[in-house]
């Protein structure tokens, strides 16, 4: 959805600003969730994962992708 409102040259940063970053910040802070949130169960980090992707279902249901307008996305 939002691929078609970012410019080609600009895709690098998509993909960075949504595959990369990510990852790193689970890599960083799992270990610390699993020990002291998660009480070292697996399962309970499954289940988090599971909440996570329901929550990120529900929001795409409030990206409105009719009108969108490559003008109005200017990056540096």
């Amino acid at each position: 959805m939002i691929a078609r409102a970012i410019p080609k040259d600009q895709m690098g940063l998509l993909f960075n600003v949504a595959v990369c970053l990510p990852q790193i910040l689970v890599g960083v802070s799992v270990s610390w969730l699993l020990k002291t949130v998660l009480h070292e169960s697996a399962a309970n980090v499954m289940l988090l994962a599971g909440l996570f992707f329901i929550i990120a279902a529900v929001m795409t249901g409030f990206i409105d992708d009719r009108e969108i307008k490559v003008s109005y996305f200017h990056f540096c």
